[in-house]
């Protein structure tokens, strides 16, 4: 396998386990370092691109919501 391959796998691994389990992945980062091998560079490249994509994702501000009027539903009753 040469080192492109390596590098691939390990970006794939790590955005994948960062979807799973950050927990496990910020453990599994510690013992890949040094970034000395292809694998371990592509592990870390893909655990950042997952955390660039989720924290992109995030609105700190959300939409404005509409007022649940239940004045209309008042007297309709539900036959189970």
């Amino acid at each position: 396998m040469n080192a492109t391959d390596l590098l691939q796998r390990g970006f794939n691994a790590g955005y994948k386990m960062s979807q799973l389990d950050s927990e496990l992945t910020t453990h599994f980062q510690h013992c890949l370092q040094p970034q000395d091998t292809p694998y371990a560079k592509g592990f870390h490249a893909g655990v950042q691109q997952f955390e660039k994509e989720r924290t992109a994702s995030y609105s700190p501000t959300l939409p404005p919501q509409k007022s649940t009027d239940l004045s209309k539903d008042k007297g309709k009753e539900i036959d189970l």
